[in-house]
């Protein structure tokens, strides 16, 4: 994992990275799947800390492994069309190690969403997964609305795409024609 910082005091506790990989691991570990922690980087670059979508040039100079290694960024904050976005993941790639998409390949997120001991919704760690989620090549269940081809999942019910941050209402189904609720615990989706 590659923390990058504005300044020194911004590093997040080496206790906050470890919850962070606890909360992946234990949201995967139904589907058998796993990471294992194999260092951690601290990197001061006010530049790169507040670069929004704009990451190649830190993830090409901290990027380590090859294509199955996760690279995980956490950075001070993330704008998108002038909003505040907690993080992003690329879907996998067929290109050459040493590639630009070799180098953009991996997770960013907003250091505010890591786990801390007074959790809100925002900050329990479930953006990494979401955006791990991508990784392992899982688009968001409402990819093309009602009619669309979804996460590509076949047992992910149909869904509307969310409006601002979404909304977990219980038997909520935004596409009634089509079988099952919204899948509104799925972490594939937003989560407010």
């Amino acid at each position: 994992m590659s923390l990058v910082v504005s300044r020194w005091t911004d590093f997040q506790k080496q206790e906050q990275v470890d919850d962070q990989l606890a909360v992946i691991n234990n949201e995967f570990a139904p589907h058998n799947i796993s990471f294992n922690l194999i260092n951690v980087t601290r990197t001061i670059n006010a530049d790169w800390a507040t670069s929004g979508l704009e990451s190649y040039p830190f993830k090409k100079a901290l990027r380590k492994g090859d294509w199955s290694t996760l690279n995980i960024y956490s950075v001070k904050s993330i704008c998108s069309d002038g909003r505040s976005i907690g993080g992003y993941g690329t879907i996998p790639q067929i290109s050459p190690q040493n590639s630009t998409n070799f180098h953009l390949d991996g997770c960013v997120i907003s250091s505010n969403t890591m786990p801390v001991s007074n959790s809100t919704r925002k900050n329990m760690g479930f953006t990494a997964v979401h955006e791990i989620g991508h990784w392992l090549n899982l688009f968001h269940p409402f990819e093309g609305g009602c009619d669309g081809y979804g996460d590509f999942v076949d047992d992910t019910p149909a869904m509307l795409p969310d409006k601002g941050v979404g909304t977990c209402e219980e038997g909520q189904d935004t596409c009634p024609k089509h079988p099952g609720n919204d899948p509104i615990h799925n972490y594939s989706k937003f989560i407010p």
